[in-house]
């Protein structure tokens, strides 16, 4: 999906590259591989376990 939308802004900074927008969207998401497991699978890892904790022993706040 990001490499999709990567792909995506292209037609935003270059809309002269509309006709081939395709073959820019397949690049984006193929060159996106190998972030995905140094990014995407730490950062998700990172995200479930500051959750749990800010679910478990988060304290809440009460609005008036």
């Amino acid at each position: 999906m990001l490499g999709a939308m990567d792909g995506l802004t292209a037609l935003i900074s270059a809309p002269e590259v509309a006709p081939g927008i395709m073959g820019i969207v397949l690049g984006s998401m193929g060159k996106g591989t190998q972030y995905f497991r140094e990014i995407l699978i730490p950062g998700s890892m990172d995200g479930l376990i500051v959750g749990f904790l800010t679910q478990r022993y988060g304290v809440r706040t009460v609005t008036a």
